[in-house]
């Protein structure tokens, strides 16, 4: 007589299932966008800081090229203007402009300037970075401007030329400077104003001895 026998395996293990459940799905969803946050804000921040660097490398040498024109000449230029070339035409006046508003009140590339400076300055290009400063319209500076003025002071002593620039942030990398709380020391004629309110952006001015 036979006997016969049935065997049924078992599998060692009970079958799982691979599918993601909803909250891992979720989870994996939200740590991609943590990361993702923290890379766009590490890249801001770098941007930020080359902005900054370029803008002041740039200011840096706008004063070592009126320092070495007052050198060779023994006085400063007598005409206000932007330093080099390069600047885009923001008011559609067809000059170049490193400062502008809604005033009409305009820093142009100078000619005249750049023809006085040309044996003296060291090229470098205009940083792209501008600044928008909130005031009477808006305040717009890009680069670095000369700015010539004979009846400016600092402090009630004679301060007639300086460099203004502008960068991101609070602080002025290239000085000495004035800006923000400090300008009230600033006094000039009175057609000119330095009321001006900051938001993110500082407006920096060296005055050049």
């Amino acid at each position: 007589m036979h006997i016969g026998y049935s065997f049924e395996l078992q599998k060692p293990y009970p079958e799982k299932n691979l599918a993601f459940t909803i909250v891992e799905l979720l989870i994996v969803i939200v740590v991609i966008a943590i990361l993702a946050a923290i890379s766009v804000v590490a890249y801001n921040g770098i941007q930020a800081r080359a902005s900054v660097s370029e803008t002041a490398s740039f200011a840096n040498m706008a004063v070592k090229t009126l320092q070495a024109y007052k050198a060779a000449e023994g006085q400063y230029p007598q005409i206000s203007g932007c330093i080099g070339n390069g600047y885009i035409d923001r008011t559609g006046d067809g000059s170049q402009d490193c400062r502008w508003n809604y005033n009409g009140s305009v820093w142009t590339v100078s000619t005249s300037l750049n023809n006085l400076l040309d044996k003296y300055v060291q090229k470098g290009s205009v940083p792209d970075f501008y600044a928008l400063v909130p005031g009477s319209g808006y305040i717009g500076l890009q680069g670095a401007t000369y700015y010539y003025n004979p009846a400016a002071t600092l402090d009630g002593n004679p301060q007639h030329d300086w460099i203004v620039y502008a960068v991101n942030g609070d602080t002025c990398p290239v000085g000495p400077f004035y800006e923000r709380v400090n300008w009230p020391h600033l006094v000039t004629n009175s057609s000119v104003t330095r009321s001006y309110a900051f938001e993110d952006d500082s407006a920096c001015w060296i005055p050049l001895r």
